[in-house]
């Protein structure tokens, strides 16, 4: 008789597997961002707060599209942040990449 605890990581192992291959089988839609240019929009944001160890990405609050100048991409991100006074604050940011530096803006939802 086998152990349950011994074949929880077998269980553990074939999930995460069958994850993997689900996300490979649907490959990133056509012309999404590359991880660079979401970690250079994040950093971006991060050079932008007045106190950025207060800023909180949302994990599923990243959207993009191509509707910048020429067609350029944006990439959009849900986060929140504190202010000067503590207070958590909702924003909606867009980094928009017509060069090699996204540029950033802001706005509060």
């Amino acid at each position: 008789m086998q152990n349950q605890s011994s074949a929880r990581p077998a269980v553990r192992y074939a999930t995460t597997f069958g994850a993997a291959l689900l996300l490979a089988a649907c490959g990133s839609p056509e012309g999404a961002p590359t991880s660079e240019q979401n970690n250079r929009c994040d950093e971006a944001i991060l050079a932008l707060a007045n106190h950025p160890g207060t800023v909180d990405f949302e994990r599923t609050g990243r959207e993009f599209d191509r509707d910048g100048p020429g067609g350029s991409l944006r990439i959009h991100r849900n986060l929140s942040a504190k202010n000067g006074l503590g207070m958590k604050v909702d924003f909606t940011a867009s980094c928009t990449f017509e060069d090699t530096e996204p540029r950033v803006t802001l706005q509060q939802r």
